[in-house]
């Protein structure tokens, strides 16, 4: 069985994640903006959660499992440390701290 990942599946995958990130994002926005904090966060951190796992899946080499939520966070930062791609050391604690309470 071929475990390799074709660039064609990582861009479908990819891309959907990301069509979703940003309807997470916008709906994060409207709910915030009108003082749904709860319900806002919530859908700020699945937003996150999906831009994090399009970067993962645009940068895989081989089928992997990334399925992870938020509150595993470490295992999604593995996945990105493994794919030359950890854009969470940029990012300050607090907010990956706040955002995995959100869930």
């Amino acid at each position: 069985m071929d475990n390799s990942i074709s660039w064609t599946e990582k861009f479908y995958k990819g891309h959907w994640l990301i069509d979703l990130g940003y309807r997470d994002y916008i709906a994060a926005r409207f709910l915030l903006n009108n003082h749904l904090i709860i319900q806002g966060l919530t859908l700020a951190s699945t937003s996150v959660e999906k831009y994090l796992k399009a970067l993962i899946v645009f940068n895989l080499k081989e089928k992997q499992k990334y399925f992870y939520h938020l509150d595993r966070f470490e295992l999604l930062k593995n996945l990105l440390s493994k794919v030359n791609n950890d854009i969470t050391v940029e990012f300050a604690p607090v907010f990956f701290r706040n955002i995995t309470k959100c869930i």
